[in-house]
């Protein structure tokens, strides 16, 4: 053991001899030469590769390993988070990166709030149309949106909780800003702020729209203790960068449920139609529910202090829905027809925690309480495709029908109206001069004065001439 030791510590000293005095094993020392030590000095390292050396680490990109397909369905409800091996999130969100930024806190909570359109090319803010910003490009634009080339949206996030919605916004002419302030101050109030400000940019649309939304707040909530608006800069486009952050946000999450969806019905969904409105509002709730921060919390648990408990369900899924236990709707066939009915799964309402779906006559109806159904009947494009109600017209509407008229009724003959008891006429000089006296009547021979006719021929001769 001792002779072992001793060659150890011997080999050690060998080791390190070389480091004390500044040279390495194998090359000179001092002023001795080195052999064909100018031809190497001439060579380039670079031009001769060891072939028996190691090779630099490399950057290898990370292959995606596909889950067992439970997850990957589970995954499919939602999308979130963004997931390398689904097809879906590749394509909508590929492109993007999770970069770390400052955040800024505010004393009073700050709201955005713009619009943005949905085009054949996709999501594009106002300042990004081909249509001018003057009297003439709204007119193009509001008949490329009668024609179903535009949809136009309206986007609300909060800096504070990060909560987003979006919806749709229909043509409805001079009550389309009325509908738009009644469902962005419903969005407001449920984020639940006693002080907040609104925030957009310089729009002319914009800058109107906030002026009645202050105005709506004020009245419908009352919890309020401060509220007051502000513009960007102009010609800044980062002024209102937060909100802008939450239409990349939304059209990201949007992109992924339509190209999902479309691959399980094999149909592509058109801009215009209504299940656009639908997925779009269903986007925001899901990122509301699901999304969390560096905080740990979710936008709805920021905002409601608990995180969502509800189940999440598939965007336009095949489902059985329960009608409610009390009221018309309980028992619509009675005690003997079924307890569940099949029907479409459209998005969460978060105000009364329900779910809306699609019936069998086509109507949207809220209801708590779901089941799903197997994997082999949770798609059926002919139901979504014949989809006509919007989360502003939640009802069927019928086509005005023309009801003709009844058949014709006999007119009654006109019958004149027979004087019963006429009136008794004072006679004047007038009155005889224009109808004339009667021959043996002791008055007519009176000519001066009113006086009252006594004889009954004359009344009769002046009611018949007087018809």
């Amino acid at each position: 053991m001792v002779n072992q030791s001793g060659e150890a510590q011997q080999a050690c000293e060998q080791m390190i001899a070389p480091a004390v005095d500044g040279h390495d094993e194998g090359q000179p020392r001092g002023d001795e030469e080195a052999p064909d030590q100018i031809d190497e000095q001439i060579k380039d390292p670079g031009d001769e590769l060891d072939l028996e050396g190691e090779a630099a680490p490399l950057r290898k990109p990370v292959v995606p390993v596909m889950p067992p397909k439970t997850i990957v369905c589970d995954h499919r409800r939602t999308h979130w988070p963004y997931r390398t091996w689904c097809k879906f999130c590749n394509m909508a969100r590929g492109l993007g990166e999770q970069r770390a930024g400052g955040s800024t806190e505010h004393a009073i909570p700050i709201v955005g709030v713009d619009y943005f359109f949905i085009t054949a090319d996709g999501f594009k803010l106002r300042k990004e149309l081909k249509h001018p910003q003057t009297a003439e490009g709204e007119a193009e634009l509001l008949a490329d949106r009668l024609a179903g080339r535009i949809v136009k949206c309206i986007l609300v996030r909060c800096t504070e909780t990060k909560c987003v919605f979006a919806h749709v916004v229909p043509c409805k002419g001079p009550d389309e800003d009325s509908y738009v302030v009644d469902i962005v101050t419903s969005d407001i109030a449920w984020l639940g702020h006693v002080k907040l400000m609104l925030k957009t940019d310089n729009e002319r649309a914009l800058l109107a729209l906030v002026r009645k939304m202050l105005v709506k707040l004020r009245c419908q909530v009352p919890e309020l203790e401060k509220l007051g608006d502000e513009t960007t800069v102009p010609y800044d486009s980062q002024g209102n960068g937060s909100t802008e952050v939450g239409v990349r946000i939304v059209r990201g999450q949007f992109r992924t449920l339509k190209f999902c969806l479309e691959d399980r019905i094999g149909q592509v969904i058109p801009s215009k139609h209504p299940l656009t409105s639908w997925i779009l509002e269903h986007a925001c709730f899901i990122l509301n529910a699901v999304a969390t921060g560096t905080d740990g919390l979710t936008p709805w648990a920021r905002a409601r202090g608990r995180n969502f408990n509800g189940k999440l369900y598939s965007i336009a899924e095949q489902i059985f829905w329960k009608p409610p236990v009390k009221g018309p709707q309980h028992d619509p066939q009675g005690n003997m027809g079924p307890r569940l009915f099949p029907g479409a799964f459209l998005g969460f309402h978060r105000s009364s925690n329900a779910y809306w779906v699609l019936d069998a006559q086509g109507n949207a109806v809220k209801t708590r309480a779901l089941n799903s159904r197997p994997e082999e009947e949770r798609w059926n494009k002919d139901i979504l495709e014949n989809i006509t109600v919007t989360p502003w017209s939640l009802r069927v509407k019928k086509d005005a029908e023309r009801v003709p008229l009844g058949e014709s009724v006999q007119k009654e003959p006109n019958i004149r109206d027979v004087v019963i008891n006429p009136r008794r006429l004072k006679i004047t000089m007038k009155v005889l001069n224009d109808f004339g006296t009667t021959q043996g009547c002791p008055q007519c021979v009176t000519t001066s004065g009113p006086f009252k006719r006594r004889n009954p021929d004359l009344h009769i001769q002046i009611d018949v001439e007087n018809g």
